[in-house]
């Protein structure tokens, strides 16, 4: 245990508890996201709602080149959409992630010193 003897090394000293405390708190937060927090019941129901929704303008537009197209688009945007939602769950993997490079750099630069 390191003692600490001038109010400079008190403060590093507070500082580096301090600091702990937080990684080990985004290390458990980290830990219990790795199960979704988007509730299945809730993505059916946005799809179920969705599905009902293109339908009904399907239902009573025109059938030409342009209602089919705009379609088109819209179900591929909302479909995006989802697809973000789903990939923001999980910050670490799929398409968009959040690296874990500037962690690893940190690791060797204590292990280092």
């Amino acid at each position: 245990m390191l003692v600490a003897t001038t109010p400079r090394q008190r403060w590093i000293r507070s500082q580096a508890l301090k600091l702990t405390d937080d990684v080990l708190e985004a290390r458990w937060m980290l830990a219990e996201q790795r199960v979704s927090n988007i509730p299945m019941p809730f993505l059916i129901l946005l799809i179920f709602w969705l599905g009902l929704v293109f339908s009904s303008f399907g239902l009573f537009a025109p059938r030409n080149a342009t209602t089919i197209a705009v379609s088109c688009l819209c179900s591929i945007a909302v479909s995006g959409g989802i697809t973000m939602i789903l990939e923001l769950d999980s910050p670490f993997s799929g398409l968009v992630h959040v690296s874990g490079e500037p962690m690893r750099q940190a690791l060797a630069e204590i292990i280092r010193d």
